[in-house]
C-alpha cells in the first residue's frame, strides 16, 4: 500500500510517496467485520455460586478478512457470514465450562481461527451486573494469524460448506 503525503505549503508543489506501514501482516487488503453486544449464555466462574447457574456474557467481535472478492461479487459465500460466526460461538459455548474469562476468550479466538478464514481477531467478553456499582467486567484480546494457519482454516471452512 502507498501513502501519499501532500505538502500544503502553497509555494511548493511537492508530492512524497512513501510506503504505508501497518501494525501486522496481511492488513493491506483487509476489511474489518464486527459483531457488537452479542449475548451468549454459558457456564463460567470461579466461585461456587457462579458454577450453579449459567451466566450471560456480552461479546464484541472484530474479524479482519480479505473481502475483495465479496465486494466485487456481492455474494455471501465470498466472505465470512456474521450469522454463522454468532451461531458458531453460541454453539461452542453452550457445551463449554470455564472458570476464567481469560481461558474462555483465548479458546473462542482459537476456535474462530481454526474455523474461519480471518487474519485478526479482536474479542472482548464481559460479565454484566456481577459487582455492585460496576456495569461490567471483562477481558479483551487481539490475536493475529500466521500464514500457515490461514491455509488450514481455508481448508476447514471449505469442508463446512
Amino acid at each position: 500500500m502507498i501513502c501519499i503525503e501532500l505538502d500544503t505549503n502553497l509555494s511548493a508543489s511537492k508530492v512524497t510517496v512513501m510506503p504505508f506501514l501497518t501494525d501486522a501482516p496481511n492488513h493491506a487488503c483487509s476489511h474489518t467485520l464486527f459483531i457488537k453486544d452479542c449475548s451468549v449464555q454459558t457456564w463460567i466462574g470461579v466461585y461456587e455460586h457462579e458454577q450453579k447457574n449459567p451466566t450471560i456474557l456480552v461479546f464484541n467481535i472484530e474479524l479482519d478478512v480479505d473481502a475483495r472478492q465479496a465486494a466485487s461479487s456481492d455474494l455471501i459465500g465470498d466472505t465470512v457470514d456474521y450469522a454463522v460466526v454468532v451461531s458458531f460461538v453460541r454453539e461452542y459455548l453452550r457445551h463449554a465450562r470455564h472458570r476464567l474469562l481469560e481461558t474462555l476468550t483465548q479458546q473462542v479466538a482459537d476456535q474462530i481461527f481454526s474455523t474461519f478464514n480471518v487474519s485478526r481477531v479482536r474479542l472482548s467478553v464481559a460479565k454484566t451486573g456481577i459487582l455492585e456499582g460496576v456495569a461490567s467486567v471483562g477481558v479483551e484480546i487481539v490475536r493475529f494469524r500466521n500464514a500457515n494457519s490461514m491455509a488450514m482454516a481455508t481448508r476447514h471452512l471449505a469442508s463446512l460448506k
